[in-house]
């Protein structure tokens, strides 16, 4: 009976439970916003990039496709919709907090840990929306549906996050769910600055701008007056008027 309690629980202790956030960010852009090259190659490269710290990144594929049907069942699509849309994978290294960090630690856990990502990404004319599956230790696989949204000079995002948490995990969930949410912002500011393109300053009238640039005798008033002496008249000049006196009186 001992045995058998024993099972049971160490069965519960490895089960998985189903948790899903939704997070909603609003990152403003100080110029316009355009989605016309929201799945090329070298702009979803770059926003991994950035959203990893400018950490190494491996195995980065690249392919147009259309929309898949993995995409009509997350988003709410018409049946007959063709998208413009990319395939997308890669690999890189998870970064963890400190605290669950030092919990996998104590669990023997190994902290080297990348994460392998497939993503489709696709434009609908008004959004890009994107499905994400990562595979990774800790989690096991995280799913990431998000909709990027053009609102009032700012970019809208929800994103919604499904993930399996091993009992581990269960354990900080809290912690888990709040690392997450951080990671996503990170992650949609790093959408926002490779589809912002910032407002130009306001060209200089040519008369109002001799300011930037400071006169000639300025910059000699300010040799002069280092060359003072303490009764702030140059010497050199203090001599030559002296020898003008004495010729004078002779």
């Amino acid at each position: 009976m001992h045995r058998l309690g024993l099972l049971l629980l160490l069965c519960v202790l490895c089960t998985t439970r189903g948790e899903m956030s939704t997070f909603i960010d609003v990152n403003p852009c100080d110029g316009k916003i355009s989605f016309d090259a929201g799945i090329d190659n070298d702009v979803l490269y770059n926003q991994v990039y950035n959203w990893m710290h400018q950490k190494k990144i491996s195995n980065w594929t690249y392919k147009k496709v259309d929309a898949t049907a993995s995409m009509h069942t997350h988003f709410p699509l018409p049946d007959n919709a063709t998208l413009a849309c990319a395939e997308v994978s890669y690999e890189a290294d998870l970064q963890l907090p400190g605290i669950f960090e030092t919990f996998l630690y104590h669990l023997g856990v190994d902290l080297n840990l990348p994460i392998i990502v497939h993503k489709t990404v696709c434009l609908t004319g008004e959004s890009i929306i994107e499905h994400a599956e990562v595979d990774e230790v800790v989690l096991e696989r995280v799913y990431i549906d998000a909709v990027h949204q053009i609102s009032d000079s700012a970019l809208r995002t929800s994103t919604q996050v499904r993930m399996d948490l091993p009992w581990y995990a269960r354990m900080l969930s809290r912690l888990v769910t709040q690392h997450i949410g951080e990671s996503v912002a990170e992650k949609n500011r790093a959408v926002l600055d490779s589809l912002c393109t910032p407002r130009k300053p306001p060209a200089l009238h040519e008369s109002n701008s001799s300011f930037l640039t400071a006169p000639k005798y300025t910059h000699m008033r300010r040799k002069s007056i280092a060359g003072l002496a303490v009764d702030r008249v140059p010497r050199t000049w203090k001599l030559r008027r002296e020898q003008a006196n004495t010729s004078r009186i002779a």
